[in-house]
This record gives structure tokens, sequence and C-alpha cells, in this order.
């Protein structure tokens, strides 16, 4: 499936997936997705959806995490060669983390590079505690410093963003605190841009994958938990402009990457006049609970069922046609994955074809309805995906063979 065409599909999927009407045994509603693209100086915003509306924001709480962090080594009260102690509460921290015993320490320096880069849980708790001496201090100090930001629909509990139903935002929240990263705090630009670093005998990648596969990136922050999905702040700047996305509850990474990378380049593409909205213009949705993506992504069955060509049944959605089965098995984990909370309990399969040349990537195990949902579904967003019945499904002589 070509990349255009997919995040095709990906907008729509952000926002019209419970109008589009997917319904029928095995298939359930799909939550709208805030999406967001401005210009990082001016704050004209270029591409909204849903970015006034309450999300879990995972671990994008570490960007707040680090502007304090920066704040204090601005004023002095810091420096990048200070000492942050590993108490027994930081070390106690689920994944992901640095990993360091209690009782030992590491700089300012590390310790940003391990927050902002590795996404560290550890870290988070123990730069909060070096600041403010506790995390319940800390969190007071995250919000008053949004507060001060502008950042009307946020509240923030921890310094790491592992779930608590008191901490939520928004994707106009977000890019306020990113704007103000960047304007306030242009030395942080370095951390954000940081593809790796080493610690130990260990060499630990950036979680955004961005920085090594979109002209002009050079931050910010992922995040996934459970309730919020999949989480991202991007920036990147081209020729002098620089723009940032903001994309939540995307159905897995790899949508994530692709849906902030095809908004950065339409934003790219797209002339900000003098009458485009500004970033603080977009209200908040005050009052309102964020949606739990929970349900969908981490407690609901699988959308299928990898299984042998042999054992599929019922009637079957094909994905399309390839040259390689690499290429065959990576669409199928793709489209697989943009109907995650959308079906269950599917069959999917790589098909060879004959002499080996040919490889269909297809969907099986649905009832004539579920297809035609699913197909109607994908093809309003551009997709290609061709309906087989049963016997089409069985037949090794089959056209689309």
């Amino acid at each position: 499936m070509k990349q255009k065409t997919r995040v095709k599909y990906l907008l729509r999927f952000l926002s019209l997936a419970v109008v589009l009407g997917i319904a029928g045994p095995g298939l359930g509603p799909v939550q709208a997705r805030p999406a967001l693209v401005f210009e990082a100086k001016s704050g004209k915003v270029l591409i909204a959806e849903d970015a006034g509306k309450p999300w879990y924001p995972a671990s994008l709480t570490k960007l707040l995490t680090a502007y304090i962090v920066f704040d204090e080594i601005r004023r002095g009260r810091l420096s990048y060669a200070s000492r942050v102690k590993i108490s027994r509460n930081a070390a106690r921290q689920p994944p992901s983390k640095l990993g360091i015993k209690a009782g030992r320490s590491l700089s300012v320096e590390m310790a940003l590079t391990a927050l902002l880069v590795r996404s560290t849980n550890d870290i988070a708790v123990a730069l909060a505690e070096k600041v403010s001496g506790s995390v319940a201090a800390f969190a007071r100090r995250m919000n008053a410093t949004a507060r001060k930001l502008g950042m009307q629909g946020s509240h923030f509990a921890n310094p790491h963003g592992l779930y608590h139903k008191d901490q939520w935002t928004t994707a106009r929240d977000l890019g306020l605190l990113a704007r103000a990263l960047l304007r306030d705090h242009p030395r942080s630009r370095r951390f954000f841009s940081r593809k790796s670093f080493t610690w130990g005998k260990r060499k630990l990648r950036n979680r955004n994958r961005l920085l090594t596969r979109l002209k002009g990136a050079n931050g910010m922050k992922t995040g996934y938990i459970c309730e919020s999905g999949f989480n991202l702040v991007a920036s990147a700047t081209r020729k002098g402009r620089s723009l940032i996305a903001v994309v939540m509850g995307a159905p897995s990474g790899g949508y994530r990457f692709d849906l902030a990378a095809n908004l950065l380049e339409q934003g790219f593409a797209t002339r900000a006049g003098a009458k485009r909205l500004r970033l603080a213009a977009i209200r908040d949705l005050t009052g309102q609970k964020p949606p739990s993506l929970r349900p969908q992504l981490c407690e609901g069955v699988k959308v299928a069922r990898i299984t042998k060509p042999g054992n599929l049944q019922g009637w079957g959605v094909l994905f399309g046609i390839f040259k390689s089965k690499k290429r065959a098995r990576h669409a199928l984990n793709v489209n697989l994955a943009g109907l995650r909370g959308a079906v269950r309990g599917a069959q999917a399969a790589v098909l060879d074809g004959k002499g080996g040349t040919a490889h269909a990537a297809v969907m099986a195990g649905l009832k004539l309805k579920q297809v035609m949902s699913v197909c109607g579904w994908l093809s309003k967003r551009g997709n290609r995906c061709i309906t087989l019945n049963p016997a089409e499904l069985k037949n090794p002589r089959a056209l689309w063979r």
C-alpha cells in the first residue's frame, strides 16, 4: 500500500470512524483522535482536529517535567553538572527506566538525556524529587507552570505520565508547551534531536523514529499508555520554517509516526495566511473526562489471529498483492493495526501465488456484512479493498492469486 493512500485513510480514521458506521458482529466504535499542526514561531494553526479534546498525555508529560528543570537551570538553582540522586521511590518505577539502583546518582545533563531520549520513568521521578522534594510537590509546580503557559485544559499528577485518573491534557495545550520549550529554552533542542546515547555498555536509541525518517525532523517526544494510545509531539524545520505536530490516540506506533510525518508534509505545503487561527485561540473543552482506549488497545480481542493460509474460512478482504512476502506481511500488519478497536477475532495470512512471485495480504474469518463494512470504510479512505467470498478464498487458481 502506498504511504500517501495509507495516510489519507489515517486522517479520516482520526475523526470520522464513528460516523462511517462500522457496526455488526465483531465490530465496534472507534474514538475520534486529536491532531494538530502549527508554526512554531507564529503559532498559526495549519491543521486542527479535536485539538481541545481532553486526552491522557502519557509520556508527553515529560515535556513539562523537562521545562521545569530547564527553568531551574536558567535561574541558577541547578546546573547541568548537578547530581540527581535516585531514591527508592524512583528506583521502583515501572519501565521504561534507566535502571539505576537506589542511592546512586547521575548528572542533570545525563538525567535530561535519559528523560527526553529514552523516556525513563525512574529519572522523571528523580528529577521531580530533586526540584521539589517530592512527587506531590512537583505536581503542584507542574500545574502552576501549566497555568502560566496558558494550558487551560490540563491537569498533572505525576512527572512521567503513567496513568492517573487526575492527569489529562489537550493537543492545544501540548502545542503551547512545545512552543514554550523551544522559545524559552532553545538549548533543549540538543536533547530532543539526539538520536541515541550510551549508558554503560548499552546504546539507547531515541524512541522518536521521525528523527531518521523525515527530512528536517529535530524533536520532540513520544508517549504511550493503554488509556491514551500512541501519542507524539514532533517538530521539523525546512528552509527556516519550523512546524510542530501533535498526534494523540493513534492505534499503533507505526501509524503515529506515519500520520505525524504526513501532517508535517501537509503543513510545509500550506501557506500560513494572515487570517489563520492562532494556537492559543483554540478552545479547550474543559469539564470533560478524557476517553480511555484501554478496552480497545489492551483488553479487547486481537483484530486477527495470524494463521496458515489453508485455515482461512468465511468471507475475506484482500488488502493487496505484493512482489515480496516481506512487503505483504508489512501491509497486513499495517492494515490490521489500523483496524484495531474496530474488528475483533478475525483471521489473517499471507497467501503465496503460483511460482512464489506474488504474495497476497488477506484478512478472513468474517461474515459478508462485516466484510462490506470494512471494505466500505477503507475504500472511502482511498484504500484498496477487494472482497473475497468463501469459494474465492479457498480457490488456488483464483484470478487474484
